[in-house]
């Protein structure tokens, strides 16, 4: 749509539409030129919906654009023609008389027509160009060439004829002869260009696509078809090559091309601009090869290098810059599919880049004079476009170098390798580095499984064999990825190296083989001991030299179960009895998790009794072992009474808990009773009370808590009454000791401070209360009182004064 409103006259846009007046011939071009003439006059009075789009594809358009062409040629006129002045044709003698003046006038008129015309020249030599040339020089002629044959013009020749101005007539004559042949050539070449401007438009605004399928082929077929001189065919050649030219001199500029890396959509627009010179010449040939098949006698006989010498240089300028583009695409490719190290190489390539587009912007290279500075460029370019890829292969051999592993090697490699061929052209020698490596990796396997089968215990376990695949799993990853490639292990090096791989799987094959056969034995063996074992035992403990109890479970068993099935994830045929047994496995270790938390209760218990509570407990201690270990030394994982026993086992130690406990509650009582009989003093009185008072008062209280004591142990079963009065006995006696003598060294201590103490006196009523109040005495508590330890290592002035008070 652009196209049917638009001109070549002038690409410029009206600057206020709103004042524009059609009828201003000085405004015409811009009216004109913007296709303001369709929009604004013609359109609206066609248009009878808001939809313009729907009005601008119907027939309606067609009209209105035929009739802005007549309005154009019209205002075309009125700007540029010449209007011959008016004149009465009367026989009147002035009017006669100025006839001959008027004819003067119309003759410098023409003439000045016919010198402008002459002088115009063409705004280019553009297709487009010489058609909007001819369509106007034939629209100002047609207006003149119309007035020329007006009657009233015709009228005034006769009569200036008749009246013998020959000159005149004939100077106007010659005139109107020579704007005729103008006016004729023109109209032929409006005829002629006619059916040509649809192709021109399109070779001037339409896609290249369009121009190469189809507008060019057809352009020159059209004017195969159409007569014209041959004089004015060369011209026309030249400027359908020249407008090819313009377009493609817009479209290939390095600096363009190149930015922003995108170079799929700069190497298609390459490949399209070539596409369309070589149609050029195509069509060309095509057109020769028809008019040739004809029986038309015109033939196209023109210098092949006046025509296509700058499109064929141009379409070999495209093939560089393709092969270049590529190899920049190429490139990229491999640097983005690359490590950190590489993709620092892309500021190598865009400092390539912008040399390269400022080597190009130096001179015109689509001029086929800066032909031999082009190829300079372009091999300058080579020389450090192959500096750039040294780089890369210098960064990718660092890489090779970092790998910690083939497998990571390869994967590199495959996956730059596979980008195109220029990155199989980067890697080229890093296969043997692949190699090199893979190498180490197999001499390392091999040291390592000749170290695992030098160490390797007598008993075998699925560790060793975990191990063994391993290393097996080490190395065959990455020969599988070698020998998929093909490629890499056919070399000399490369099938030295699948021998050894193959002759280290074969070593460590056979000898998890040999070592699977030893484990089915030595399992066999260690299943029937360690079924066979009972699950307690009895050992001495270091520290508390006391009897314990230990759980008895074979851990060999267990590791034989627990093997079992790594043996069967790594693919061994395990013995179908052995694959039983290991189901049992959870139950197994469900015995021994509860067994644990038995054994520790008892053990526990047990060595947290002391020696009292060991006597008081004799009875429910020989009840517990005949009841708990007695039966659980003799079971075994063979029988079936190992639930039940663990059951037995947990009643009772909850038995044997909770008379600790009780007999515990009984000692407890019983030694706070001893400990206040330990902390009395007979000698505790009161500001008003006499000693001798407070001595019998004491003594009274001192009685209720031995009293106390014994009714609290008569209050005990007998037997348990029986022994605790036998383990506390002696512990009585230092009671009341302890408590007589608290109370001498009381008397001692007011004895130092006055003189006025009865002493004998006292320390005789002092003992007197304890010889008729401790339980059954059983020896003297005078002697006993003599060996208190806190007596003893008192001052000697102190016990020699006791000594020789109690002798009285």
């Amino acid at each position: 749509m652009d196209n049917d409103k638009s001109s070549s006259i002038d690409s410029c846009q009206v600057d206020n539409k709103e004042n524009f007046s059609l009828i201003v011939p000085s405004n015409f071009d811009k009216a004109l030129a913007s296709g303001y003439l369709l929009d604004n006059l013609c359109l609206p009075f066609l248009e009878k919906t808001k939809q313009t789009s729907m009005l601008r594809s119907s027939l309606h358009l067609t009209y209105a654009k035929k009739f802005t062409l007549r309005v154009c040629n019209f205002l075309e006129q009125q700007k540029n023609g010449v209007q011959l002045k008016e004149v009465s044709c009367t026989h009147d003698e002035k009017e006669l008389e100025s006839f001959e003046r008027v004819a003067v006038e119309w003759n410098l008129a023409l003439r000045g027509v016919i010198e402008t015309e002459l002088n115009q020249k063409r705004k280019n030599n553009l297709p487009l160009g010489e058609v909007e040339f001819w369509k106007r020089r034939n629209i100002v002629l047609s207006d003149i060439m119309e007035q020329i044959k007006s009657e009233r013009v015709r009228n005034v020749m006769k009569e200036l004829t008749r009246q013998s101005k020959l000159s005149t007539v004939a100077k106007f004559n010659e005139n109107s002869s020579t704007l005729s042949s103008l006016f004729v050539e023109s109209t032929e070449n409006v005829r002629f260009l006619k059916p040509l401007e649809r192709h021109f438009r399109t070779l001037n605004e339409g896609s290249l696509s369009s121009i190469t399928t189809s507008a060019l082929p057809s352009l020159l077929d059209c004017m195969r078809l159409v007569y014209v001189r041959e004089e004015r065919l060369l011209p026309m050649l030249l400027s359908i090559r020249d407008q090819i030219l313009v377009r493609v001199s817009t479209l290939i500029r390095p600096s363009v091309l190149l930015k922003d890396s995108n170079y799929n959509e700069a190497k298609e627009t390459l490949e399209n601009v070539k596409a369309l010179l070589e149609c050029f010449k195509t069509s060309y040939s095509t057109t020769l090869e028809k008019i040739d098949g004809s029986t038309q006698r015109r033939r196209w006989e023109f210098d092949h290098i006046t025509l296509f010498q700058a499109t064929d240089y141009i379409a070999s300028v495209c093939s560089k810059f393709i092969v270049i583009v590529e190899s920049f695409a190429e490139l990229a490719l491999v640097v983005a599919k690359s490590g950190d190290e590489v993709k620092s190489m892309m500021q190598s390539m865009e400092r390539l880049k912008s040399k390269f587009v400022e080597s190009l912007d130096a001179f015109d290279f689509l001029a086929v004079e800066s032909s031999a500075q082009l190829e300079e460029t372009v091999d300058l370019f080579w020389l450090n476009f192959e500096q750039v890829e040294t780089e890369i292969k210098e960064a990718f051999e660092r890489i090779f170098e970092q790998f910690s592993s083939s497998e990571n090697a390869f994967h590199f490699y495959q996956n730059v390798r596979r980008t195109n061929a220029r990155a199989e052209k980067l890697l080229e020698g890093r296969s043997k580095d692949l190699l090199k490596r893979f190498w180490a990796e197999l001499d390392e396997a091999m040291s390592t499984f000749r170290r695992a089968k030098a160490n390797a215990p007598k008993s075998k376990s699925a560790g060793l064999f975990s191990s063994l695949s391993d290393i097996i799993q080490r190395v065959e990853k990455p020969f599988v990825l070698l020998d998929k490639d093909g490629e890499i292990l056919d070399s000399p090096r490369g099938i030295s190296l699948r021998l050894r791989y193959e002759q280290l799987i074969k070593d460590v094959v056979v000898f998890k083989e040999d070592s699977f056969r030893e484990w089915v034995l030595d399992a066999k063996e260690c299943i029937e001991e360690g079924l066979r074992r009972p699950l307690l035992r009895r050992v001495i403990d270091k520290d508390s030299q006391l009897a314990i109890v230990q759980t008895n479970f074979s851990q060999s068993l267990k590791n034989v179960l627990e093997d079992t099935s790594r043996f069967l994830e790594l693919g061994f045929h395990v013995p179908q009895t052995i694959v039983s047994l290991s189901r049992h496995l959870e139950r197994f270790n469900r015995y021994e998790f509860d067994l644990k938390k038995i054994v520790h209760a008892y053990n526990s218990m047990v060595q947290s009794l002391t020696k009292t509570e060991r006597v008081i407990l004799e009875k429910e201690l020989t009840t517990l072992d005949k009841d708990f270990t007695s039966e659980m030394e003799t079971c075994n994982l063979k029988s079936q009474l190992v639930e039940p026993c663990i059951t037995q086992a947990r009643k009772c130690l909850d038995t044997f808990r909770s008379n600790l406990l009780m007999k515990r509650k009984v000692l407890k009582q019983t030694n706070n009773i001893l400990k206040s009989l330990e902390c009395y003093n007979l000698l505790q009185t009161t500001k008003r009370e006499s000693i001798e008072a407070a001595i019998t008062r004491n003594g009274q209280n001192f009685s209720a808590l031995l009293q106390e004591l014994t009714s609290h142990l008569e209050n005990l079963e007998e037997e348990d009454s029986s022994i605790l009065y036998d383990l506390f006995l002696k512990k009585i006696y230092n009671a009341c000791f302890e408590c007589a003598a608290r109370s001498v060294l009381s008397i001692l201590y007011l004895d130092s401070k006055s003189s006025k103490v009865p002493r004998d006196r006292i320390v005789k009523e002092i003992f007197t209360a304890f010889s008729t109040n401790i339980l059954e005495p059983k020896t003297n508590p005078i002697e006993n009182a003599i060996t208190y330890k806190q007596l003893l290592l008192a001052d000697p002035s102190i016990k020699t004064l006791v000594e020789s008070v109690l002798s009285n």
